[in-house]
Order: structure tokens, then sequence, then C-alpha cells
């Protein structure tokens, strides 16, 4: 268990399983239960992950990070996971869309 990856530990937890399974649970109700769609299930899956890993360094590093720049002088700029989480939140939402799953029926609230 110690030597876990991030994606690993996400992947175990109840949020991540209940997404998965609602969504897997609406396109079966939707008679759409396809292995292409399933597919892009596994990928909206992948997504979650990595927008989880980028929130969470977001959360670590902040939104601005400072580094040394080639000159060896000090350069802040903005954390790059913070685009990256809004591309990828885009593509979340268009898989959605595709495969006519409503994000409010992926998640029972009482359980959140």
């Amino acid at each position: 268990m110690g030597n876990m990856t991030d994606s690993e530990r996400i992947k175990r937890t109840k949020k991540y399983r209940k997404i998965r399974q609602s969504m897997f649970d609406q396109i079966k109700r939707s008679g759409i239960q396809i292995p292409q769609f399933e597919d892009l299930i596994e990928d909206y899956m992948s997504m979650y992950i990595t927008k989880e890993l980028c929130k969470k360094d977001i959360s670590l590093r902040g939104v601005s990070i400072t580094s040394i720049g080639s000159q060896g002088q000090t350069v802040t700029k903005k954390n790059e996971s913070i685009d990256s989480m809004l591309k990828i939140n885009q593509q979340m939402l268009k898989l959605l869309d595709m495969l006519k799953i409503t994000p409010d029926g992926i998640i029972d609230d009482e359980e959140m």
C-alpha cells in the first residue's frame, strides 16, 4: 500500500468508483452500452484522475510558481496545472455531452 502512486490512490476512492459506476449505469439505461462508449468512460475517468492531480499540484504549489531562469534570475510564472485543469474540464464536459450523460446524474448528492 505504501508504494501506491497518486493515480492508484485516486482510483481507490469512493468518489472515483461511484462516478465511474454511475456513468456505466447511465449508458446502460440509455441503451448505448457499447464498447466504444465504455472506452470513452474510461477516457473520462483518466481525465478525472489527471484533473485531480492538477488540483493537488495547485493546492501544494499554489497558483504562481517561482523558479530560477536561464540567466539565474528569479522568475514567477503561473502554475501550468491551472490551464491543464481547465482544458481537461472542457474535454470531460464534451465527453459527457457525447455520451448523453448528465452531470447531475453522475453523483447522488446524499453520498457526497
